[in-house]
C-alpha cells in the first residue's frame, strides 16, 4: 500500500471542476496539505480561505516569474520541513483568450493562452520534481480539443515550433474571429500539454532520480459554468454555461461532445489524484491496445474514468521531443534539470 499523505499542489483551484474536487478531497483526506496556487490571494474564495491543512500561494501563471517564485517557495518549505513532500501536482489551469483584439500578450511577451497553459506548467513540472515524494503523481488536465478534426471547433489544433506559437504581435487577428483563432489557440496548447505528458512520462522511466514518479493525464469534457468561457459574449456564456449542463440530453445527440457536470468531472479527478493505479496503467492506442515500454507515454482517462487514446500529433514521438527541448531551451533548463 503506497503512502499518500504527503502534499498536494493544485493549480486553479478556483474554477468550477477544480473548486468542487478541492472542497470533497480536503473532506475526505485531512491529511494531506493542500497547496493552491492563485493569481490573487486576496480574492480567494471564502470555503478555500477557512480550510485548516491549506496553504494558499500566489502564482499569476501568465507571469512566468511569478510562477518561478511559487515553485521556489514551495521547494523552500519542502526543504525546511514546513510542507510535506509532494504526493501529487496536479495542473487544472487553464484561459481561453476568445475577445476581440486579440492575440493577448503576456509581460513576458509570449502569447498568452500558450504560455499559461503549456510554459507555465512546464516550469513547474521541472521546478518541483525534487521537491516531490519518490512515488509521487503528476496529472495534466488536459481536452480532447487537442485532437486533429475536432469537429466542434472551425480551425483545429496544429503543433508549431513553441517560439513561433509564443512570439505573435498583439491585436493583429482579423476582426470578428475571435472565437475562432481563439479556440485554434487553446486547442493547440492542449495538444502541447498532452505532447509534455506523454515526453514527460518517457523521460521519468528512464530517469535514475525520478523514475518512481509516473503522470496520468485527463479530459474533463465539455462543462458548464466553467472560468473558461469569460471572454465570450453574455449570450455565448448564457449558451456555453447553461445548456452545457444537459449532459444527457447533449451526449444523446453527439456522444463525442463529451457533456459533463463540473461536479462529475471533479469525481473522477478526485480519483486520480488520490488512487495511484491510474498514474501506473500503461497507455493505449488509437486501436485500444496496450502501449508498454520506455516509449510508451503516459496514459489517459475520459470525464466517466473510462481510459482513452490521445490521437493525432500528440502520438508523434518525434514532435513530443522537440517541443520538450525548446521548451526547456526557451526557459533556460538544462541537464538533469530538464532530464534531458
Amino acid at each position: 500500500m503506497l503512502d499518500t499523505s504527503g502534499s498536494i499542489v493544485v493549480t486553479g483551484p478556483q474554477g468550477g471542476m477544480t473548486l468542487h474536487f478541492i472542497e470533497s478531497y480536503y473532506q475526505k483526506h485531512p491529511d494531506n496539505h493542500l497547496v493552491l496556487l492563485v493569481r490573487d490571494p486576496s480574492k480567494v474564495l471564502p470555503s478555500l480561505s477557512t480550510m485548516s491543512n491549506c496553504t494558499i500561494l500566489r502564482c499569476d501563471l501568465s507571469d512566468l516569474s511569478s510562477v518561478r517564485q511559487a515553485s521556489q517557495e514551495i521547494t523552500d518549505r519542502v526543504k525546511s520541513g514546513k510542507l510535506s513532500p509532494i504526493e501529487c501536482l496536479v495542473e487544472s489551469a487553464a484561459v481561453q483568450v476568445c475577445g476581440p483584439n486579440g492575440p493577448r500578450i503576456t509581460q513576458d511577451g509570449y502569447e498568452e493562452t500558450v504560455a499559461v497553459n503549456h510554459l507555465a506548467h512546464f516550469i513547474l513540472t521541472l521546478d518541483l520534481l525534487p521537491s516531490m515524494k519518490p512515488q509521487g503523481r503528476i496529472v495534466i488536465v488536459g481536452s480532447d480539443s487537442h485532437r486533429p478534426n475536432y469537429k466542434f471547433i472551425k480551425i483545429g489544433p496544429k503543433y508549431k515550433p513553441i517560439e513561433s506559437l509564443l512570439k505573435v504581435e498583439p491585436g493583429t487577428d482579423p476582426s470578428g474571429s475571435g472565437v475562432d483563432i481563439g479556440m485554434a489557440r487553446y486547442s493547440t496548447s492542449k495538444l502541447l500539454q498532452m505532447m509534455t505528458g506523454h515526453e514527460l512520462a518517457r523521460r521519468l522511466k528512464t530517469s535514475s532520480k525520478y523514475k518512481g514518479i509516473h503522470v496520468v493525464m485527463f479530459n474533463p469534457g465539455s462543462m458548464g459554468g466553467t472560468g473558461l468561457f469569460r471572454d465570450r459574449s453574455w449570450i455565448g456564456r448564457v449558451i456555453l454555461g447553461y445548456v452545457l449542463n444537459w449532459t444527457r440530453l447533449l451526449n444523446w445527440l453527439d456522444p463525442a461532445l463529451m457533456a459533463s457536470r463540473k461536479e462529475d468531472s471533479a469525481a473522477v479527478l478526485e480519483r486520480l489524484v488520490e488512487d495511484p493505479s491510474y498514474a501506473l496503467t500503461e497507455p493505449i492506442d488509437e486501436e485500444g491496445q496496450t502501449i508498454s515500454g520506455v516509449g510508451a507515454g503516459a496514459p489517459y482517462f475520459d470525464y466517466a474514468g473510462n481510459q482513452a487514446s490521445t490521437l493525432g500529433e500528440a502520438n508523434e514521438q518525434e514532435k513530443c521531443e522537440e517541443l520538450w527541448r525548446d521548451s526547456a531551451t526557451l526557459l533556460g533548463y538544462s541537464g538533469e534539470k530538464a532530464l534531458i
